[in-house]
């Protein structure tokens, strides 16, 4: 059977849920691992969460790119899909740490943005 392929909000959203259920498990023992790690471990922790950041950000203006739905009049000198990507990113950032499960406002917001111009 043919599948459809996912746009780029379904893709955010899978992304988001993939996060939750990832730091969840995470967050049950890492202020204990925390607390074992030497200062010089706690940098190169800061730098590689700094690289998995930009990974992030450029998968999503992959992403962004990627999309036949999106409308190149979307993108202006203000809003490039560099600054929209990093938008996505800190918001889903600021979800995740409040433990947000439902994130339909932000996913109906961001297509708002997107598509409205």
């Amino acid at each position: 059977m043919f599948k459809r392929r996912k746009n780029i909000f379904e893709k955010i959203e899978l992304l988001y849920n993939n996060l939750f259920v990832y730091l969840g498990k995470f967050q049950e023992n890492w202020i204990e691992q925390l607390a074992l790690l030497s200062s010089s471990e706690k940098s190169l922790g800061r730098k590689r969460e700094h690289e998995f950041f930009e990974k992030v950000c450029k998968s999503i203006v992959i992403l962004l790119d990627s999309q036949d739905i999106i409308s190149d009049k979307t993108w202006t000198d203000n809003l490039t899909k560099e600054k929209m990507a990093k938008f996505i990113f800190s918001n889903m950032l600021a979800m995740l740490k409040a433990r947000e499960e439902d994130i339909t406002f932000f996913m109906d917001a961001l297509k708002r943005i997107i598509y409205l111009k």
